[in-house]
């Protein structure tokens, strides 16, 4: 069990989705990305972390969309690093980023097995002295529909936030669902 696995997912024309979409596998590359910036207002071979990223982690199969692929990392990125939320995240202390975990896991229903859950937490960071968590999403979405996206993720942020309470011991202040692509971030939980 994974928290990703909380959010409602999409179906394209009543087809399951491939886990090697053009989309998941773009996901993943910015995810990558992100792990390897500065958050500092510095200037940072940004080109390169991409090329690299991209020589490193882009599937082979998806090698002859290669230039589409960094031209859709080089927008988000420049959009995302002239946001107000970077300049949050660069005036914070990055704690932690990709942060693994493995919890207990009870079903809160009967149609879902109990044992362990498992995931990745985006970005832990500290702001004012206090614990913030945050996830990234690259999802094509409009400010408008930015707050009915987010509440996919509700479930993912509530068991983030428990992982972060078992495993530090201390409460976050909040979770915030940060879309790469608009360059803005909305906090979920706890609702504000």
């Amino acid at each position: 069990m994974t928290p990703t696995s909380f959010a409602v997912k999409t179906q394209i024309a009543g087809h399951a989705v491939s886990s090697q979409t053009p989309a998941i596998v773009l996901g993943s590359l910015m995810h990558a990305v992100l792990s390897n910036i500065t958050y500092a207002n510095i200037l940072q071979p940004v080109h390169q972390i991409i090329e690299q990223t991209l020589d490193r982690d882009l599937p082979a199969g998806f090698q002859t969309e290669r230039a589409v692929f960094q031209g859709e990392l080089e927008s988000m990125l420049s959009t995302f690093m002239q946001s107000e939320v970077y300049a949050e995240l660069c005036a914070s202390t990055i704690v932690g980023r990709e942060i693994p975990f493995l919890m207990p896991f009870k079903s809160p229903s009967r149609h879902l097995p109990t044992g362990l859950m498992e995931g990745r937490i985006d970005l832990v960071y500290r702001k004012d002295g206090r614990l913030w968590l945050a996830d990234y999403k690259t999802d094509r979405v409009t400010e408008a529909e930015m707050a009915g996206r987010a509440q996919a993720y509700d479930g993912q942020a509530q068991y983030y936030m428990q992982a972060v309470r078992d495993g530090v011991g201390e409460e976050p202040v909040g979770f915030k669902v940060i879309f790469v692509r608009l360059g803005k971030a909305l906090h979920i939980l706890p609702p504000s």
